[in-house]
């Protein structure tokens, strides 16, 4: 038991000790075994207060990765290092984003309650910052005419992008195939690494978009004529068609993904209606009657 005493009491400082502890009847006994003058003197007396005060400068409710790290002034991110005044990082801490915790916003986020009394210009917004600065040509605040073919050139050149980038280049031979396939690329053409198509340097027209969107609306009609989202899917198909996507797809895709985003959420609502899930899902009702006064049906 004493041995016990002396190994748990030594364990505060060094643990060494312990092996060099006296055993049996070399142990000494009495009062003062411990603290008189024929105490065994170890050359490494024991440092508890400067290791327990390295632990309580490490665990001081901060709630650290490592502990260790700490001990040996080693951050191992930036925050550990602002926490601890490490200082190790030269440059300091670059603050995280909140998209890193809350995500990245939806299209329109913010200005939903802003846009919600006031009137939708189509087919772009008026705003100074589309319509007059980027027009060198007429900047005065009075253009009332606000239609597809007065605005369109503001943002698009009126006969598309007719030179072909020469920069492009075909890295493979399947590459220039499959473009030969979907009629992107001609053989005919003496540079053979440009992609030459009339259609695709040609800004859409109100007529082509007509056309194009009457087309798109037939075809519909006759696939799935009781589709509960299929105006959704032509407003998007008109918003593509009023960017010219087949010119200019990234900046097409930012401004219709909003009809995307409403035609999947329809198709969503659609499926739980005919498939009959609750509006409001939980882990016990996860599946509700086709309607209210659907019987109770039993089965053996």
């Amino acid at each position: 038991m004493e041995l016990n005493k002396l190994c748990s009491f030594l364990l505060r400082g060094n643990i060494s000790h312990c092996e060099n502890a006296p055993t049996g009847e070399n142990a000494p006994k009495g009062e003062n075994a411990q603290t008189g003058e024929n105490a065994p003197k170890s050359e490494n007396p024991p440092k508890s207060e400067h290791s327990q005060a390295l632990f309580q400068d490490a665990s001081g409710g901060k709630n650290n990765d490592s502990i260790l790290d700490v001990i040996k002034k080693i951050p191992i991110n930036p925050f550990i290092d602002s926490n601890e005044d490490l200082n190790k990082y030269k440059y300091g801490v670059e603050k995280k984003k909140i998209q890193r915790y809350t995500g990245v916003q939806v299209y329109e986020e913010e200005d939903k309650d802003h846009k919600k009394n006031q009137p939708v210009d189509y087919p772009f917004p008026v705003s100074k910052s589309v319509v007059f600065e980027k027009n060198k040509v007429n900047k005065s605040e009075d253009r009332i005419n606000i239609n597809y073919s007065n605005i369109a050139s503001d943002l698009y050149p009126e006969e598309g992008f007719k030179t072909p980038n020469r920069k492009k280049h075909f890295s493979s031979d399947w590459e220039m195939l499959l473009a030969h396939n979907h009629g992107l690329y001609n053989f005919k053409n003496t540079d053979h690494n440009a992609i030459v198509n009339k259609d695709m340097y040609a800004l859409n027209t109100e007529n082509d978009i007509r056309n194009k969107l009457n087309l798109y609306v037939e075809r519909i009609n006759v696939d799935n004529p009781n589709d509960a989202c299929k105006y959704l899917a032509i407003e998007e198909y008109k918003c593509l068609l009023t960017h010219s996507f087949h010119m200019n797809p990234d900046v097409s895709n930012q401004k219709c993904v909003k009809w995307f985003n409403e035609y999947m959420q329809c198709k969503w609502d659609e499926h739980k209606l005919n498939y009959g899930y609750n509006y409001i899902e939980n882990r016990r009702n996860k599946k509700s009657k086709a309607y209210i006064a659907a019987p109770d049906y039993q089965y053996s």
